[in-house]
């Protein structure tokens, strides 16, 4: 499970941080 997740994980975590640098250059 760990393995099969964690791939995941990190794809979900690149998505979140992308989209965050989105809404702060939204901001500024």
């Amino acid at each position: 499970y760990v393995i099969l997740a964690y791939p995941i994980w990190m794809e979900l975590q690149f998505w979140v941080l992308l989209l965050f640098m989105l809404i702060v250059c939204r901001l500024d």
